[in-house]
């Protein structure tokens, strides 16, 4: 989704899509938030978490549908008119482009994007997103994706299908 603005200065996306590019009136951002809220996520909240499990305080990748596994880089600050978001399971693979400060984005629909980010830090952007995802989708195993923060949870355990609050030792990585 790129932010794009019209004669008159009003805002606008433009969603390129499996063989179609769809104009929508509508900012980037807001299409995210609203699009989170439809699958029960929150958009702080989400930010909050990313940066939680990632450990990390710049702009971290977005959970937009766990159950769907829709995670999402963002190439700059959301905010920024050049902010450009890609969804991180349509990414076929990502090159270097002529310009310091360039990359192009191939998707596995053929489509290609040239995005104002270098090939480095959109790489490490989408490993954070991988991480993410392996992260929420450890806290459903964690007998193979052990949680590595601290502090208490709610579980459920699937044997009895009850709940059950569980507390990890504070300040221990937990690995097997």
């Amino acid at each position: 989704m790129i932010k794009r603005f019209g004669p008159n200065g009003e805002v606008y996306s433009t969603v390129i899509e499996f063989g179609r590019t769809i104009y929508v009136d509508q900012p980037p951002l807001e299409i995210i938030k609203k699009s989170m809220l439809k699958f029960g996520q929150e958009f702080n909240g989400a930010m909050k978490a990313a940066r939680m499990l990632l450990e990390i305080k710049q702009t971290p990748p977005l959970q937009i549908s766990g159950y769907h596994k829709l995670y999402w880089i963002a190439t700059e600050k959301y905010t920024n008119d050049g902010c450009v978001f890609i969804a991180m399971h349509q990414i076929a693979n990502v090159e270097r482009c002529a310009g310091r400060r360039k990359t192009i984005v191939q998707f596995k629909n053929g489509h290609e994007l040239e995005v104002g980010i270098s090939l480095l830090h959109l790489k490490r952007k989408i490993e954070s997103a991988k991480e993410l995802q392996s992260q929420v989708e450890g806290c459903l195993n964690e007998e193979k994706h052990p949680i590595k923060y601290s502090g208490v949870s709610i579980v459920r355990e699937e044997a009895r299908s009850i709940y059950c609050i569980i507390e990890k030792p504070k300040f221990q990585d937990i690995e097997k």
